[in-house]
């Protein structure tokens, strides 16, 4: 199928009558109908297009029991986190036969990308830093010479927000920074690095840029949520207040989504929800949408950004006032403890509130 410039509704409509020949003639083309739907449509207007497509792609998948060719996997692994089933995602990767994987080394290097984030995302921190170090930091050269800087950083950003900090990331913008115009997720990506390393000066330049109007003008495309997230996230750490207001508007209709940054996920909306509230003193709906956050990673399986939920509610506590919860605070440790997510742990300790392990 060739895209248009059309707009992502003519696309949507393109992909709803190739799903729709596909059901009445072919199986194999109702699998590539599914397929792009799943990799074509990844804005946050057609997340039930997207639901839909990979419950339908994975009874194919069942009725069929076969190995999974390895973008088919990746794919399915993609989409089955997005809706944070983490068991699911898993067995689509395990899918993929060892042959396979031994002779097709961009194969076996997509695979291991995506479990790294899986991994994250599910709270084994341990074994996906393992994983990462042996078979995921240095990429093979990419298909056709393309993209081929940068393509393991996403993975290393995931795994170093939440195990061992993000200096490496930091240390990375002299690179990054000829790329931000094209890429500005990764002006939001430098500007946390650069706070985690303790710049926040630093970081809340880089940040600022997205004021007056910029973040509203980041385009629409599969970037888009996880640029507006980061951007989020770093001007509620540096009080960016312009950049936190625009950002609640933009997020607010997306409140329950999944961010998924491949290969793993920045936890729901909520969360960046109740983070940009607390920034900008609105302490009820800090509160609610932080609430809602726990509950959702907590259904999703997204271990430590449950924990990560846990921790902000006890500093939108502090923050506002009141006196904390200590049970959020020893949940989040125990969490952070058993998924061996250490720069987790070091945030926790930093609230300088006794907790036990």
């Amino acid at each position: 199928m060739t895209w248009t410039s059309s707009g992502w509704s003519h696309r949507a409509a393109q992909l709803a009558r190739a799903t729709q020949i596909g059901r009445s003639t072919d199986r194999g083309a109702l699998m590539h109908a599914l397929r792009a739907v799943l990799t074509g449509l990844r804005v946050p207007a057609y997340r039930d297009e997207r639901r839909a497509a990979v419950a339908e792609l994975q009874v194919l998948v069942d009725t069929e029991q076969r190995t999974l060719d390895p973008s088919l996997a990746v794919t399915l692994a993609r989409a089955h986190l997005e809706m944070g089933d983490t068991h699911a995602a898993g067995i689509a990767l395990d899918m993929v036969s060892a042959s396979r994987l031994a002779i097709d080394t961009e194969a076996s290097w997509t695979v291991h990308y995506m479990r790294v984030g899986l991994l994250v995302t599910a709270g084994d921190l341990g074994r996906a830093e393992t994983i990462f170090d042996d078979a995921v930091r240095e990429p093979p050269p990419a298909p056709m010479g393309l993209h081929t800087w940068g393509r393991d950083k996403t993975a290393l950003l995931q795994l170093r927000m939440f195990r061992g900090g993000l200096g490496e990331i930091a240390a990375m913008r002299e690179d990054m920074a000829p790329k931000f115009d094209a890429i500005p997720a990764y002006r939001g990506a430098i500007a946390l690095s650069l706070f985690d390393i303790g710049d926040v000066d630093g970081a809340r330049d880089i940040v600022g840029w997205f004021a007056y109007g910029r973040l509203s003008a980041v385009p629409d495309g599969i970037l888009w949520l996880t640029t507006v997230v980061l951007a989020a996230r770093a001007a509620a750490l540096t009080r960016v207040t312009p950049v936190c207001e625009e950002a609640l508007d933009l997020l607010a209709p997306y409140a329950e989504h999944t961010i998924v940054l491949t290969p793993g996920v920045l936890g729901v909306v909520d969360h960046h929800l109740a983070h940009v509230c607390m920034a900008l003193g609105r302490w009820d709906e800090a509160r609610s949408h932080v609430v809602k956050a726990r509950e959702l990673h907590g259904q999703r399986g997204f271990r430590v950004w449950e924990a990560e939920s846990l921790l902000l509610a006890a500093q939108i506590d502090i923050a506002s006032g009141r006196e904390i919860d200590p049970e959020h605070l020893r949940t989040a440790r125990s969490i952070a403890y058993h998924c061996g997510a250490t720069a987790l742990l070091d945030r926790i300790d930093d609230m300088q509130v006794p907790c036990e392990r």
